[in-house]
């Protein structure tokens, strides 16, 4: 066998366990959510399975992560310490939620709406920089967006913003790039990961953490 069959082969060995573990992760996500509609009316057991899946939608992330990497032939990124963070509803805002996924979409409009805040959410760029170029006072307090749109990306959007809204705070996220180039992030107050974890975001859009960005 060539040293290119024995690579492939090595390839495909690899590849193969990743996917096993996503499923592997999956499965516990599916049974805590039956379990959950099954006992609806039992809020301890609704926290303990919200927990359980919780967990396995993060090693399911984690895996997607190194699947990422495999591909692109880059460094596989480790879990960061997740802080501790505080969220403050005093404030309400009116943010720009910008993400493709209608689902993802709608679970941030309604996170953040739950949270006191105005939200306006599109899925595309175009949309975006309608809604940005609005006259008047700057018709956004935050700007959150998602790397990957139909007819560009995230980074593209937080050029445009900056530029034509210096003073309008931006965060992105994004769930693929296992490496993000200082240029790229430039201007960005907050950058995370999906999957998102809930307190998290909410404490980043409160302000209620340094400037900088979460990986």
């Amino acid at each position: 066998m060539g040293d290119g069959a024995i690579q492939r082969e090595q390839d495909a060995r690899a590849l193969s366990t990743l996917v096993h573990d996503v499923n592997n992760a999956l499965n516990p996500i599916m049974a805590a959510a039956y379990l959950l509609n099954h006992h609806a009316e039992s809020p301890e057991i609704v926290r303990e399975y919200a927990a359980r899946i919780t967990e396995s939608v993060e090693n399911a992330a984690l895996a997607v992560a190194r699947i990422a990497s495999f591909n692109r032939h880059a460094p596989m990124p480790t879990p960061a310490e997740k802080p501790a963070l505080s969220v403050d509803t005093a404030t309400a805002q009116h943010i720009l939620v910008v993400e493709d996924h209608d689902e993802s979409r709608e679970f941030l409009r309604r996170l953040l709406r739950a949270n006191g805040h105005r939200v306006d959410a599109v899925g595309t760029c175009a949309d975006a920089r309608v809604r940005l170029r609005a006259n008047g006072p700057p018709p956004y307090h935050l700007l959150l967006t998602d790397v990957d749109l139909p007819d560009g990306t995230g980074w593209q959007l937080l050029t445009f913003a900056k530029q034509h809204l210096p003073t309008l705070r931006v965060g992105v996220i994004t769930g693929w790039e296992p490496m993000i180039g200082s240029e790229d992030a430039a201007g960005a107050e907050f950058i995370l990961r999906k999957p998102l974890h809930a307190a998290e975001l909410l404490a980043h859009v409160a302000g209620r953490t340094l400037p900088g960005h979460t990986e």
